[in-house]
C-alpha cells in the first residue's frame, strides 16, 4: 500500500512539472500572442516614429512693394539661408524663386502689392513654383519689399518619410529597436497626404488583436508644398 500511495504521488508530482513547463513555454516564447493591451507600446512606437520625420521649416513673410520693382523679379535679402526655397502668394499661388549670389530672387511679374511666403528647408528639392526667369539678375533694392516675421513650423517631411519607408524593407528589426516595439511584436504605418500614398506593411496572422491609432498631421512635400497628412499606424 505505501508504495502505491508513493507511486501515485510521484505521478502527481510529475504532472504538475510537465504542467509548469509547459505554461512557462508558452508565456515565455509567446508563440501565440496574448490579448495583451498595446495601446501604451503603440503611443510610444508611434512618438518615435515622427520624431524621426519631423523638420524644422522657415516661412518668411515678404511685403512687395511693385513701384519699385522694374523686371519680373526682385532680391531679397533673407540673410545666410541653407537649403531649398519655395514661394507662394497669400491666394496660393506658387511662384519662382532661386537663391542669388547673396539674395534670393522671387518672380513678381509686376504683380499688385501683397504678401508673399517664402519658405526655406533642407528637405526642399525642387520648388512647386520653378526657378523663375534664370536669365534675369534683379538689382537689388530694399524698397522693394518689406521683410515681416519669420515663423518656425515644424513639420513631417516627405524627404524623410521616403528615406524611413526605404528602412522599413531593408532593416526593419533595427527600426522596430529604435521605435520601441517588442520583439514578438510587428507594426506598419500608412501615410496619405495630397495624392500620394507612402505604405510600410507587414502580414498580420488573423488570429492576433490589432491595434490601431490615427493622426492627422502637416506634411512639407519634397516640392515645398505642405499639405496635410492622414496616418494610421498599427501594432499586434
Amino acid at each position: 500500500m505505501k508504495r502505491r500511495g508513493a507511486s501515485q504521488i510521484e505521478f502527481v508530482l510529475s504532472f504538475v512539472l510537465f504542467l509548469g513547463a509547459t505554461l512557462f513555454i508558452i508565456f515565455a516564447f509567446n508563440p501565440v500572442k496574448t490579448s495583451l493591451d498595446m495601446n501604451p507600446v503603440l503611443t510610444q512606437a508611434s512618438n518615435a516614429l515622427f520624431k524621426d520625420i519631423f523638420l524644422d521649416v522657415e516661412k518668411y513673410s515678404v511685403k512687395v512693394n511693385p513701384g519699385f520693382i522694374t523686371g519680373s523679379s526682385v532680391a531679397i535679402d533673407l540673410g545666410d539661408i541653407q537649403g531649398g526655397l519655395s514661394a507662394e502668394d497669400y491666394k496660393g499661388t506658387y511662384l519662382g524663386v532661386r537663391k542669388g549670389d547673396d539674395e534670393v530672387y522671387l518672380e513678381v511679374n509686376k504683380r499688385k502689392d501683397d504678401f508673399v511666403y517664402i519658405l526655406n528647408s533642407k528637405d526642399i528639392i525642387q520648388s512647386k513654383g520653378g526657378l523663375g526667369d534664370l536669365n534675369y539678375k534683379p538689382m537689388y533694392n530694399p524698397k522693394a519689399y518689406s521683410l515681416g516675421a519669420v515663423q518656425r513650423l515644424k513639420t513631417l517631411s516627405e524627404k524623410k518619410l521616403l528615406e524611413l519607408n526605404k528602412s522599413y524593407y531593408s532593416d526593419y528589426d533595427a527600426l522596430k529597436e529604435k521605435f520601441g516595439v517588442p520583439l514578438n511584436s510587428d507594426f506598419e504605418a500608412n501615410f496619405k497626404f495630397g495624392d500620394n500614398e507612402v505604405k510600410m506593411e507587414k502580414s498580420a496572422p488573423a488570429s492576433v488583436e490589432i491595434f490601431s491609432q490615427q493622426y492627422r498631421k502637416e506634411m512639407l512635400k519634397t516640392d515645398g508644398e505642405i499639405v496635410f497628412a492622414d496616418i494610421i499606424v498599427k501594432i499586434w
